[in-house]
């Protein structure tokens, strides 16, 4: 049905309330294969982000993440619900949806600082993504370089690839001078990654590390 277009929309939908976990399945990858020829699905989908199968819940995140800015006013939404799996699908949806969330950034970085690690891991990843040339989204970023939680470090660097170089490079090099040892280890893993690309930084970082 995917195959066929927007036209198996309905029967799809209709479809999403089979009590077979397979065909609920099916039913979203035709879903996510449409894209945003399937906004019309988007509202039916919270409900189905709700699924207490892990299958169902991880596709229909898929799904929601493929149909893209029609998708965001459930994403939103499901940052504001009170339970830990459903803000992180929320998260989870506007990474996939990338640069055209930028407008709920303001709803993301709350998450920055979130007692849970997974929040913060998947908030850090989501601002990378959605407002990658912002100075704001760069602090934010480093400010994860000396997170407690390894995980949330790793995102942090992964956001940085995405980050204007000059500026990220010129704070790498400021942390280098300071003496926070988690942040400066995640800097030097960063360095890592940028591989070639921090070139034209290289006596820029040996200065940091001299002084």
């Amino acid at each position: 049905l995917g195959r066929i277009g927007v036209i198996a929309l309905p029967p799809l939908l209709d479809a999403l309330n089979d009590k077979d976990e397979k065909v609920r399945l099916s039913v979203l990858r035709a879903i996510a294969w449409m894209g945003p020829g399937a906004k019309d699905a988007v509202a039916p989908m919270k409900r189905v982000v709700e699924d207490k199968s892990e299958k169902v819940h991880a596709h229909a995140i898929e799904a929601l993440g493929r149909i893209g800015t029609p998708a965001l006013p459930v994403a939103e939404s499901l940052l504001e619900r009170n339970d830990l799996r459903l803000r992180a699908a929320g998260l989870t949806i506007l990474e996939a949806i990338g640069a055209a969330a930028a407008p709920s950034f303001g709803r993301v970085t709350p998450f920055l600082t979130d007692i849970d690690s997974t929040l913060r891991e998947k908030a850090t990843r989501v601002i990378g993504r959605i407002a990658a040339d912002s100075n704001t989204s760069l602090q934010l970023i480093l400010q994860r370089y000396s997170d407690p939680n390894e995980r949330v470090r790793h995102a942090a660097v992964y956001a940085s690839l995405n980050l204007s170089q000059p500026e990220l490079l010129k704070e790498l090099c400021s942390i280098l001078r300071g003496n926070d040892g988690v942040a400066i280890e995640t800097v030097s893993i960063t360095l890592r990654r940028l591989g070639p690309r921090a070139g034209d930084t290289a006596p820029d970082v040996v200065d940091a590390l001299l002084r």
